[in-house]
């Protein structure tokens, strides 16, 4: 189960995870077509097998003749440069060469050849043309340069990024269209990392193909880690995701939908979709349904969760509405992240929750000796006394104007308010006999009063800090105002 990242893979991050560790992978999607077949890499993770397939089964969906020039929009190269290149390859590598499967060999063999990995950062080049002078890189420039070199000799290819199985570190190479097919190639490993099926699945795990996607009535099809709607078309705010493309599948939602429509307010999953990958900038999302015949997700009045309820997902951060119940069988949720929409008011836990319970409209664990999550709307609250602060439920809390602590509590670390602007009135019981000095950080004491008794720590707190202090045990019930009644004037 995916759960929230932030990465968005392009050609140039792609090197940069050539020696880091790699998040768990998804659960196995059923290729729609075989390329391998598992009884060709014994003792091997057939998820590689069925990954390798869906890659090239989708590049079959698309026209090769798109990817015969270097396009990247970070690494650019000029005319000349470009021209440089081309005549290298017709002249030196590929001369007398009629094929392309035969040229794209030829390329690949002079790559890693000629090319010698990066032992530092400074010769880990990625621009194709400072890799085709200097001669140093890392698999992202392997492939940069294989690719640019293929598209000087006419040939289609596309850079992909994955894992080096046994290794389990980042990777990049290249697929590569010659003869009529399309088949992985890796330059950096070079040898019979050429066309060669099985040793591909047995070493390689592709998960992105960079580039290559294409537009259906404005949604971008494209290969993450499965077939995947990649983004949508600016104007888009209610996207349903399709069941199918071409007949296959989609099953995966990327990161980067909302860097392409920051705008959308609507997402209906589909049944297909096993792996939603969730990113910040869904400002705007009102709700997310999925639907009821999806196996690895559900929803509950617009709010994402895993399937069976056990944990949240995504609370969408334009919500509308001003309360939440979390349903009695979820168990986890990112407590510092889920619930930071701004209309979010009061959340409270359903009868028979084992793990959560609700108090004033917050979260506490089960015992409340933990508070868990103050929504992010809420502007006035009084916290258990039995509950132990921390430096994060309370804090950044934009709306947050009145606290009470209840009597019991006994201390207030550090960064407690952060950020808690509009915070004018905190109560102290005289339990608390410790309040850190970063406790109230960035605020303005000449803006805050503190409610507490005479002598108490929190007293002393409020002297020290030049903070307004009312004395509770003196300070006057005010009794509600009451008008008289006034008989309406009867005219004779």
């Amino acid at each position: 189960m995916k759960k929230k990242y932030n990465v968005v893979l392009t050609g140039v991050l792609a090197a940069a995870i050539a020696t880091s560790s790699i998040m768990p992978f998804a659960l196995p999607v059923q290729a729609e077509s075989l390329w391998y077949t598992a009884s060709q890499i014994q003792g091997k993770d057939s998820l590689s097998v069925m990954r390798g397939n869906q890659a090239i089964d989708f590049l079959n969906t698309l026209d090769p003749s798109q990817f015969t020039k270097w396009d990247h929009p970070f690494l650019k190269m000029s005319p000349q440069q470009e021209q440089e290149i081309k005549d290298y390859v017709d002249q030196t590598i590929t001369n007398g060469l009629t094929k392309d499967y035969d040229k794209a060999k030829a390329i690949f063999e002079w790559v890693h050849k000629n090319v010698s990995y990066a032992s530092e950062a400074s010769k880990a080049y990625l621009n194709p043309y400072d890799v085709f002078v200097n001669k140093s890189a890392v698999c992202g420039g392997y492939s940069n340069l294989y690719r640019a070199m293929l598209n000087a000799a006419g040939i289609p290819a596309v850079n992909v990024a994955g894992i080096a199985l046994g290794q389990n570190v980042g990777h990049e190479w290249n697929a590569v269209y010659a003869d009529g097919k399309w088949f992985f190639a890796d330059s950096t490993w070079g040898g019979n990392h050429f066309d060669s099926g099985d040793q591909y699945a047995a070493e390689h795990l592709p998960q992105s193909i960079f580039q290559a996607e294409k537009n259906v009535d404005g949604y971008h099809i494209g290969f993450h880690e499965g077939l995947a709607l990649m983004g949508v078309d600016g104007n888009v705010t209610n996207v349903v995701v399709p069941e199918l493309y071409e007949g296959r599948k989609v099953t995966v939602l990327s990161d980067r939908l909302f860097l392409d429509a920051p705008g959308i307010t609507e997402i209906h999953a589909s049944k297909n979709i096993t792996d939603i990958k969730l990113a910040d900038g869904a400002r705007k999302l009102e709700k997310f349904e999925v639907a009821p015949e999806n196996t690895a997700y559900e929803s509950v009045d617009g709010v994402l969760f895993e399937k069976g309820l056990a944990q949240i997902l995504l609370y969408p951060y334009g919500r509308k509405e001003v309360s939440f119940i979390i349903p009695a069988e979820t168990i986890s949720y990112d407590t510092k992240e889920t619930f930071q929409a701004p209309g979010l008011k009061e959340l409270h836990v359903e009868e028979g929750n084992t793990t959560f319970a609700s108090y004033d409209g917050a979260v506490y664990s089960k015992d409340f000796k933990e508070l868990y999550t103050v929504p992010n709307g809420k502007e006035t609250i009084t916290v258990k006394g039995t509950a132990e602060l921390n430096n994060y439920a309370l804090s950044f809390k934009e709306n947050l104007k009145q606290v009470v602590l209840e009597d019991g509590i006994k201390k207030i670390p550090a960064d407690t308010f952060i950020r808690c602007f509009k915070l004018d009135t905190i109560t102290i019981p005289a339990s608390v006999t410790e309040i850190d000095g970063n406790a109230f950080r960035e605020l303005d004491p000449a803006k805050m009063t503190i409610r507490g008794y005479e002598n108490s720590f929190a007293e002393k707190f409020a002297q020290e800090n030049h903070i307004k202090f009312v004395d509770l045990s003196v300070e006057p019930t005010v009794e509600p105002t009451v008008k008289p009644t006034v008989e309406p004037t009867v005219e004779p």
